[in-house]
């Protein structure tokens, strides 16, 4: 068995309640180790981090919008991975101001091992396949 959830709700996920919603489910007795990961807007250039673009302006703004049927692509395979028992997943989709939240992923595993590689996997998924991020300077 295997619990998937796609929070559509426009309000930011309390990751405290996730992680007790996650502890009383159908699969807690599967789950060794939950991992949880809250991607924000920074101040820095995907292009400078990720491929050492020389960017001399700050990001002020993040314009963020999901392609939800590549998401929920996404989410089944995850859910397929070795080990994995529960997958949840919540996306801010607009214009996102430095600091605000992009994404929160939440995925439970057996082991810590299958639990890292999922929600590697999974958030790669939701950052090259899913979301488009337009960042404004």
């Amino acid at each position: 068995m295997k619990e998937v959830f796609i929070d559509k709700s426009k309000d930011e996920p309390d990751s405290s309640q996730w992680l007790k919603e996650a502890k009383i489910s159908d699969v807690k007795n599967e789950c060794g180790i939950y991992l949880f990961s809250n991607g924000v807007v920074r101040g820095t250039s995907k292009r400078e981090v990720r491929y050492g673009e020389s960017i001399v302006d700050s990001v002020k703004k993040v314009y963020v919008k999901c392609k939800w049927d590549v998401l929920e692509q996404a989410i089944k395979e995850t859910a397929e991975l070795p080990g994995v028992k529960y997958l949840r997943v919540w996306v801010n989709e607009g214009e996102l101001e430095l600091g605000e939240t992009i994404m929160c992923t939440l995925v439970g595993a057996d082991i810590r091992d299958n639990c890292v590689a999922a929600l590697t996997y999974f958030v790669d998924r939701l950052k090259n396949d899913c979301l488009s991020e337009i960042e404004t300077f």
